[in-house]
């Protein structure tokens, strides 16, 4: 189960990285996207 949930991780990780270079956000938008993505992951964890 945990591995699976560093699987999604990553693989949002890394989707991140190829979708916002297209999109050219600023990096405040960066940063909440990833703290959030951070925090929904460390939820996941928990249950």
């Amino acid at each position: 189960m945990k591995m699976k949930g560093l699987f999604y991780y990553l693989f949002g990780l890394s989707l991140l990285l190829i979708i916002l270079p297209e999109i050219n956000v600023n990096p405040p938008l960066l940063v909440g996207a990833i703290l959030l993505w951070a925090t929904f992951f460390c939820l996941n964890q928990k249950k």
